[in-house]
């Protein structure tokens, strides 16, 4: 039963080490928040966009997981997709920016 929450437990600590990196550095959120969350949305849509278009043409289904919540927020898309898409969404900023900026000194 404590398993259950093991995911997204997970996530949201990986959310959060993101966050304070972006915090650390004025990274993405902490630079300019409205651009972030535009850029966050656009990419978080276009992956639940995907998901869907993939359960549907049956590239993938989810399966049962003695790790997820079990939470639904959509047929076949449980509550720590969403999340998991988001964090997907958010990394690439932070990663794409500390390069910049490592790159120009």
């Amino acid at each position: 039963m404590i398993w259950q929450f093991g995911y997204i437990t997970a996530l949201i600590c990986a959310i959060l080490c993101m966050l304070w990196l972006d915090r650390r550095w004025r990274l993405v959120w902490w630079q300019d928040w409205r651009r972030a969350a535009r850029a966050i949305g656009v990419g978080w849509i276009f992956f639940v966009l995907a998901d869907l278009a993939g359960m549907k043409f049956e590239l993938f289904y989810p399966g049962p997981s003695p790790f997820t919540t079990h939470v639904m927020i959509w047929p076949g898309l449980p509550l720590e997709e969403y999340i998991f898409l988001w964090f997907l969404a958010y990394q690439p900023l932070i990663i794409w920016e500390g390069y910049r900026r490592w790159k120009r000194g």
